[in-house]
């Protein structure tokens, strides 16, 4: 009898087991569904994501390149008016140089020459001015402080102070770093080192 409830025992212990390891199995089996479905989500909303963000890039990089278009011509159109501007100011700057030359005092030829802080610079004279004034060569220069051993050479004539270079144009004095010349009631001084 003994063996015959050993073989009960045992085959209760196998059914339980058995049991417990379809439980195990089914859980198991559940868990890994569970998983599975954690993870086709998981990938449905990083798709989503994605596809979001590249959406959104492409309508942005539309409009990056419309405002990039846009910021463009503003920039044209600042440059276009800074150079408008800077020609206008080139221009009222050589209205108010013409202007300013007009009202600088006037001198005669016979004038002794005025003050060092009077006198311009040509390149400071006005446009219409600097263009009326012909082409200087300036060969040879001989600055003393006796007035009548300075001599210079322009446009190929040796020249001394006072002489005439051309209609309405007088030399009127040699300096150390040029000449100081008179023409239309004006002094003004050349730099002829400068020139070499």
């Amino acid at each position: 009898m003994s063996f015959i409830l050993d073989a009960i025992k045992k085959s209760e212990k196998e059914r339980r087991l058995s049991k417990n390891n379809e439980i195990h199995s089914f859980q198991e089996d559940s868990n890994q569904n569970l998983i599975r479905k954690k993870k086709g989500i998981f990938f449905k909303v990083i798709s989503v994501f994605i596809i979001l963000i590249l959406f959104l890039l492409f309508i942005f990089s539309s409009e990056l390149k419309l405002f990039a278009k846009s910021f463009i011509l503003i920039d044209k159109k600042n440059e276009a008016l800074l150079d408008i501007k800077n020609i206008e100011s080139v221009q009222s700057n050589s209205l108010v140089d013409e202007d300013k030359s007009s009202q600088d005092p006037s001198y005669k030829v016979t004038d002794s020459v005025p003050p060092n802080y009077e006198i311009k610079e040509l390149w400071q004279m006005s446009l219409v001015f600097q263009e009326s004034i012909p082409k200087l060569n300036f060969e040879l220069h001989i600055f003393s402080e006796d007035p009548s051993e300075r001599t210079i050479i322009i446009n190929n004539r040796r020249m001394r102070e006072g002489q005439l270079i051309s209609a309405g144009l007088t030399l009127k004095e040699i300096t150390q770093t040029g000449v100081i010349l008179h023409k239309e009631n004006i002094f003004f001084h050349v730099d002829v080192i400068e020139s070499w």
